[in-house]
């Protein structure tokens, strides 16, 4: 037996005894009870979680009322409209998405190690990385492991993160800020990308000379609501220059939305040069360059420490760090 295997055994071991640990016997050597749970608690009805699985409404039904015989608490309440999950139904739902979600990355590791190249792989990142190196990453990526699959989430901090700690997201992607599962998480700068203000060129304030900052903050933004990091940052960057920082005329975070107002009107935004390359590079839109609104946000890789990167996890980290080396927008660490 190869040290490969031994390794592999034990995480197996490991793995039955914290099911064991966590709900009873019966259920925990049998994973498919909480999968058909979930799917269940995800769709409402029996019917619809029988046509997901693709298995018939009876096994469906009959593996729900063993899971609750076992536990001896009911799971769900059946109603006129559908199954509606108990309190105790509740309870049990973020443990079985995590047990679920270890299970499948148990056998994708065995998958890899008998050489099937198999694998799948969700990845969480915020909007400028989802269009940018991610998707770069995965495409070369998956040209030296066709039979992998991948799965591209894009959304907030708190969603992607919240999505992190389910099980639900294996690896995040993004300038994820500090939060209160930082000691659950592992992670890896891979480098650092340009927040930058930018405007159309015929704007007026390229022809101040030299720039003020006071002048800056006079002008009309498209910024996100207060809520949002780079609204924060460059409210940061305002206040600590000891200027009142701008308050926006157009509210919203979607880039196509932001792009075209910019190229609209008289408008300045804070937005990451990585979103914007294209424009930069055209001409349609220029940066208004000033010394104290300069920000590098770093851009990290994210994945719960008990839950190492898979294979396939570290083969992307290794892309990612390729492909940020092909973008001008991104500086290497």
């Amino acid at each position: 037996m190869t040290f490969i295997d031994r390794f592999f055994r034990l995480i197996a071991a490991c793995f039955f005894r914290m099911l064991r640990s966590i709900i009873p016997k019966e259920v925990a050597m049998d994973v498919k009870h909480l999968q058909y749970f979930l799917a269940v608690a995800q769709f409402g009805t029996l019917g619809r979680a029988a046509k997901q699985l693709s298995v018939s409404q009876p096994a469906i039904s009959k593996s729900i009322g063993r899971l609750e015989a076992t536990l001896h608490a009911r799971l769900f309440d059946r109603t006129p409209r559908g199954m509606v999950l108990t309190e105790f139904g509740l309870a049990l739902v973020e443990r079985a998405q995590f047990i679920s979600n270890e299970s499948r990355l148990i056998r994708e590791s065995f998958d890899v190690l008998r050489g099937s190249g198999k694998g799948t792989l969700s990845v969480g990142c915020g909007s400028s990385h989802g269009s940018t190196i991610v998707p770069a990453a995965v495409l070369a990526l998956r040209a030296s492991r066709p039979n992998a699959t991948f799965s591209i989430t894009v959304g907030s901090s708190e969603t992607l993160l919240n999505a992190l700690k389910q099980g639900t997201v294996d690896v995040l992607v993004g300038a994820l800020f500090a939060n209160a599962w930082d000691r659950e998480l592992a992670s890896e700068l891979i480098a650092y990308d340009r927040v930058v203000v930018v405007a159309r060129p015929a704007h007026l304030l390229f022809a101040n000379r030299p720039l003020a900052l006071e002048s800056m903050a006079r002008a009309s933004w498209v910024l996100g609501n207060t809520d949002d990091s780079l609204r924060g940052q460059l409210s940061n960057l305002f206040s600590k220059a000891g200027v009142t920082p701008p308050e926006p005329v157009y509210l919203t975070t979607s880039v196509p939305t932001i792009k075209s107002l910019l190229l609209l009107t008289d408008l300045l935004a804070f937005i990451p040069e990585s979103l914007v390359t294209q424009e930069l590079a055209n001409g349609s839109l220029k940066k208004l360059e000033h010394e104290d609104l300069v920000w590098r946000r770093p851009v990290q890789v994210l994945y719960p420490l008990r839950r190492p990167l898979s294979r396939l996890g570290s083969a992307l980290v290794q892309q990612l760090r390729l492909a940020v080396q092909d973008s001008p927008a991104y500086l290497r660490v």
